[in-house]
């Protein structure tokens, strides 16, 4: 899996996070360490636009921005 992070005016990625799992988790696509680590280099960083390199489902996608809501 990959999550590649872009700068919003040009596209440029940013960052790229890789997980390795026999499949991806079905609440939040990455495991939780994972997201933790994610989250934190949005923060961090101030990213506004997420990419990941895959489909999500939607209860995936809900989950994971339910995550980065609670946090601000």
């Amino acid at each position: 899996m990959n999550l590649i992070f872009f700068e919003t005016a040009v596209g440029e990625a940013r960052k790229r996070f890789i997980q390795r799992l026999d499949k991806p988790d079905s609440r939040t696509f990455v495991g939780s360490g994972k997201l933790e680590e994610i989250k934190s280099f949005i923060r961090a960083e101030n990213i506004g636009t997420v990419v990941f390199d895959d489909e999500l489902s939607p209860s995936q996608l809900r989950n994971i921005e339910r995550t980065r809501m609670q946090d601000r």
